[in-house]
């Protein structure tokens, strides 16, 4: 038998080629009584003992047929499961990248409440200190006015005392001397 790509498929089906190298050989050997039949009676017989011939590989090959179909089979089996397996993959796959996706959105959606939060307290401290700031302003100023009017008064009667410019200063004015 030639050697083609059916061969070579049934010889990857693990096919008996006998079979077909048999076939081959009658059908070669009664090559020129097939050539020589004609549409007359006398080559009825003729046409009926090749028939006959044929008749013998019949079976042989229906089971070589059912060989292939099930060899065929099992292979566009063998595909079909090795396509799952790989679908499966590509299913889990694209689960963990999704639910990878959303984890991170959550994580970018935390980040970003929680920035906000801290900057909201910023905000709030910063204002807190300029207002603590204005009271220690404030407070300073007011203690410094309220100290200063009594100090100027007393520091002035103080040199007024120690100037001399009295004649006659009471007992406790000459103790602050």
């Amino acid at each position: 038998m030639k050697r083609g790509s059916t061969q070579d498929t049934l010889v990857d089906y693990d096919i008996d080629l006998s079979v077909f190298d048999n076939l081959m050989s009658a059908l070669v050997a009664n090559d020129s009584r097939v050539a020589a039949l004609d549409t007359g009676p006398e080559d009825d017989a003729v046409a009926l003992e090749l028939a006959e011939l044929l008749q013998k590989f019949d079976g042989d090959l229906r089971t070589s047929s059912l060989d292939v179909l099930q060899a065929s089979l099992v292979q566009a089996s063998d595909v079909r499961t090795g396509v799952l397996r790989i679908a499966k993959t590509v299913l889990y796959m694209s689960l963990t990248i999704l639910v990878a996706a959303m984890l991170l959105f959550i994580a970018f959606a935390l980040d970003s409440v929680l920035t906000r939060r801290a900057l909201t307290e910023k905000e709030a401290l910063l204002q807190e200190a300029y207002a603590a700031d204005i009271a220690k302003s404030q407070f300073i100023s007011v203690m410094n006015h309220e100290l200063r009017t009594p100090l100027t008064s007393i520091s002035a009667s103080l040199a007024l005392l120690k100037s001399g410019v009295l004649p006659h200063m009471p007992a406790k004015a000459s103790r602050l001397r």
